[in-house]
């Protein structure tokens, strides 16, 4: 069993006539790995793809995390930054028990490819929870607003009629109204955030510099028209971790006011 889940789980699909419809992301890395012991009742569980998934597919039913026949709830977002499924239980799973992660059919990459369903993973866990966090919780005024005004405001401020793309982000109340669930004109289907959805925020794709994006990545350019150094990994992940917490601010902030 341990060897076909892993070949499901960390190889592209097969070519042959049964998997030909089956040519879209597929998971390259496990946490938990297969045949994991004494794993923590919270745990939470992460599928990283080859590429990005659909946004419009991605829901916690194109998950099953299973027990023999119980089947435990679940809830989950997609982590653009990461290329990671995010899955984890409501309330804790039962101690000294099987579980087998399965992908449902329907789950599409970001062209529209179909993902492979399946068993992933499987583990037993132990008798102890961890306190496992689906994400970080990340404070705009100390960590959020900093990049936006190092890497951000420098093009973008001003009023909105002025600022480039019509976009002004030099203060908290200018990124509250003209980001959250604010349609975006590259895919014009998609928010530039939609909280709690890092995986349908399309101001995440322009800073990671995804292939399909409408225009350039951003930071785009310098004062000097010299190119703009990415967002470190780091700080991309900061921005997803504050959009899956709910893209928060704080009434300390006099900028809200």
């Amino acid at each position: 069993m341990a060897s076909i889940i892993l070949m499901i789980a960390c190889a592209p699909p097969q070519t042959d006539t049964a998997d030909a419809g089956f040519d879209g992301p597929f998971p390259v890395s496990l946490d938990p790995p297969i045949n994991t012991l004494d794993v923590p009742l919270d745990k939470v569980l992460r599928i990283t793809f080859s590429d990005h998934l659909s946004a419009a597919s991605f829901s916690s039913q194109k998950f099953s995390l299973n027990s023999n026949v119980i089947t435990k709830w679940i809830m989950a977002y997609y982590n653009p930054v990461t290329h990671q499924a995010v899955i984890w239980p409501a309330g804790k799973m039962w101690p000294y028990s099987e579980w087998h992660l399965d992908i449902n059919d329907g789950l599409l990459g970001l062209d529209g490819k179909r993902v492979k369903p399946g068993t992933v993973t499987s583990f037993r866990t132990g008798e102890q929870a961890e306190d496992n966090q689906p994400y970080q919780h990340v404070n705009f005024n100390a960590q959020i607003k900093p990049l936006f005004e190092s890497r951000c405001a420098s093009c973008h401020f001003g009023p909105s009629d002025n600022a480039i793309a019509g976009l002004s982000l030099d203060s908290t109340k200018n990124i509250r109204t003209n980001l959250i669930s604010t349609r975006s004109k590259g895919w014009p289907k998609w928010d530039l955030i939609s909280p709690a959805h890092p995986g349908k925020s399309y101001l995440l794709y322009k800073i990671i510099g995804d292939k399909r994006i409408s225009g350039l990545p951003m930071p785009r350019i310098l004062s000097d028209n010299k190119k703009a150094k990415p967002l470190s990994t780091e700080e991309q992940e900061l921005f997803a971790n504050w959009i899956a917490s709910g893209a928060a601010f704080f009434d300390s902030d006099p900028d809200q006011q």
